[in-house]
């Protein structure tokens, strides 16, 4: 294999399995991530100090070196600044606007909606007044979120009118948007969907069941993967999730979304243009795919 060089933006313990795997296949590694001391550039041939969200130093370290490609894994903040050098530098990506459709969680509602899919009932709320508003529309428990996040920062699950405050306050502060989503909690299974899309389709790879913290129920604890789950039409969900994929029209690339599944039939709670799971198992398959 002729070594090439490659850009890694994020560089957290969650990366780290694919900078060794892309080492491990002979390239040179560029990694950036927002700390001195990040784990991932004690794997990596050169790093830059950057919040990967900075798009324009991300960009200037990129232009400096002219990576043959430019990637990210297990992480929704650098999914737009990996979309945004690779169009800048002309290499394969999958664009800026399906970057924001596949991390901003408004987005992704108003288009599932749109184009039929299934989602909970959802608001964008500008101010507490609106959530509020919410609430007195579809009840309690609801989620509160910021759009535009990831790994449950800023997410509370209100079983209380007290709580709504704090958590109007918890998510405008984890997201440089001026509103926060709000959503009917769904009960039910949550279940995880791995998927790849290539350029003729995607392919729905894996299911798994996912549990949560008793203490903290938008925290998972365990996500099982097996090949048939009785309690699910897996038939039913895998279609409608190819479905959902093909016309978001992802052009390529590892997908992850997490669905409700009540009254027999799976709910949008996101989906992701990123590998999720097992961090081993995702840097393989991110470096094995041929793009």
């Amino acid at each position: 294999m002729v070594s090439k060089k490659i850009m890694i933006v994020a560089g957290g313990e969650w990366q780290i399995p694919l900078i060794q795997k892309a080492k491990q296949m002979g390239h040179f590694v560029l990694n950036s991530n927002l700390f001195e001391d990040s784990p991932g550039f004690r794997f990596a041939d050169i790093s830059l100090v950057a919040n990967v969200l900075d798009l324009e130093k991300n960009l200037t370290f990129a232009l400096s070196h002219l990576p043959d490609a430019v990637i990210t894994d297990q992480s929704d903040i650098a999914v737009t600044t990996v979309a945004h050098i690779c169009e800048q530098l002309g290499l394969p990506g999958i664009g800026t606007e399906k970057a924001q459709l596949f991390t901003n969680k408004l987005l992704m509602r108003e288009f599932a909606v749109k184009h039929g899919f299934r989602t909970p009932r959802f608001r964008a709320c500008m101010c507490l007044q609106d959530l509020l508003d919410f609430v007195n529309v579809v009840g309690l428990p609801i989620v509160v979120k910021p759009p535009n996040n990831q790994s449950s920062r800023g997410v509370s699950f209100v079983i209380d009118e007290q709580q709504i405050p704090k958590a109007f306050e918890e998510a405008l502060d984890k997201t440089e948007l001026k509103s926060v989503l709000a959503e009917q909690f769904i009960p039910g299974l949550e279940v995880t969907v791995e998927g790849i899309k290539l350029p003729s389709q995607h392919h729905t790879l894996a299911i798994s069941m996912k549990s949560h913290f008793e203490h903290q129920k938008t925290v998972a604890k365990s996500l099982l993967y097996r090949s048939h789950h009785p309690e699910i039409d897996c038939v039913t969900l895998v279609s409608e999730h190819n479905s959902l994929v093909e016309a978001m029209g992802l052009s390529f690339g590892l997908t992850h979304a997490e669905y409700k599944y009540w009254k027999d039939r799976p709910y949008l709670v996101e989906i992701a243009a990123r590998g999720g799971g097992e961090p081993d198992i995702i840097a393989h398959r991110a470096l094995n795919v041929g793009h």
